[in-house]
């Protein structure tokens, strides 16, 4: 008998089945998505100057480096990169807050999912949570960003390029680019508990099939890491490693409160 391969079981995967509704669903709902990220965009834009006058602040820089600012639009450009990524933050905290209020199971999202309407619930509380849960992963996303990852990596990078040597002068754009993009990737990383539970709960997919596609999911994580974080591998590992993890303690909680299954004689 043959085995299908890796990249076989990727194609044929319940997962991978979903991908095509999932677009065509959020393609109609453009507009809204649009909306949030002007909305983000607008909102942090006129406080980029002070971000990035915090962040070059030379007390949180490593010691022996400069920042440089080597174009006349550097500035600017990097007001944009920061809000644009704001913006994309509030596209992903929608969509998650969205799937969990509309969810339904795995043969509706199939069919186009043709009857979601975003709505005012009558139930407040019913609302309110995914989206305090959702502050909350964001919140130790941040601190695991800005107390472990960026401590960490600065001073491997600083040390690294001075054991050889060189002089640690870094453009702007680059050292603040790759600040603000580790902390939104773990703020958007540390959302997999909330984002898998509704998989679970709304039957996009069953805790079997999701313990079976393990390895899928885990080769999904270094993707995203790989999209999300600075272009090295130990940013991508470090990205990735809390969504694998988050993972693997939520399918491990669901199967411990499910309980074993009764079998009939």
């Amino acid at each position: 008998m043959s085995t299908l391969s890796f990249a076989e079981q990727l194609e044929t995967s319940p997962v991978t089945e979903m991908i095509q509704p999932l677009r065509e669903y959020m393609l109609r709902r453009w507009k809204w998505y649009l909306f949030f990220f002007l909305f983000g965009f607008t909102v942090a834009f006129p406080l980029t100057k002070e971000i990035i006058a915090w962040l070059i602040d030379e007390k949180r820089l490593p010691e022996g480096v400069n920042i440089l600012v080597t174009t006349p639009i550097e500035l600017i450009v990097l007001q944009v990169r920061i809000s644009a990524n704001v913006g994309i933050f509030f596209i992903a905290t929608f969509a998650l807050i969205e799937l969990i209020r509309h969810g339904r199971n795995h043969e509706y999202v199939l069919e186009k999912i043709e009857n979601i309407h975003i709505k005012i619930p009558s139930n407040l509380s019913g609302f309110l949570w995914p989206i305090l849960l959702s502050v909350f992963l964001a919140t130790l996303g941040f601190l695991y960003s800005w107390t472990i990852l960026v401590p960490m990596l600065l001073d491997y990078l600083t040390q690294d390029a001075q054991g050889i040597g060189l002089s640690t002068e870094w453009k702007l754009q680059s050292y603040v680019g790759f600040l603000v993009n580790l902390v939104i990737a773990s703020m958007i990383g540390f959302q997999t508990p909330l984002f898998t539970r509704a998989m679970l709960r709304y039957q996009f997919v069953d805790l079997s099939t999701l313990k079976q596609l393990r390895r899928h999911i885990w080769f999904g994580a270094f993707v995203i890491g790989a999209f999300l974080s600075p272009p090295d591998p130990l940013s991508l590992f470090l990205v990735a490693m809390p969504i694998i993890i988050f993972f693997e303690i939520t399918i491990n909680l669901e199967t411990l409160f499910k309980g074993p299954k009764k079998v009939e004689a």
